[in-house]
């Protein structure tokens, strides 16, 4: 792949994350709270790896 494609994929995956997370996180099923769980794991890397828009993203929410 070519980092402009690989670019591509990475700001979807930052979407599908947060999207994910969002449907999850104030859920009572023991299920969907491991998913939101691993949601801020997977964020967590991203950042840390600064891939697609994390870093921004997470700047942008602690500015608020």
């Amino acid at each position: 792949m070519e980092m402009d494609e690989l670019w591509g994929i990475e700001e979807e995956l930052s979407k599908l994350i947060i999207s994910l997370y969002d449907e999850t996180a104030n859920s009572e099923k023991g299920t969907n709270k491991l998913i939101a769980e691993k949601c801020l794991d997977l964020w967590d890397i991203m950042f840390e790896r600064q891939l697609g828009s994390v870093r921004e993203i997470s700047m942008k929410l602690m500015e608020r």
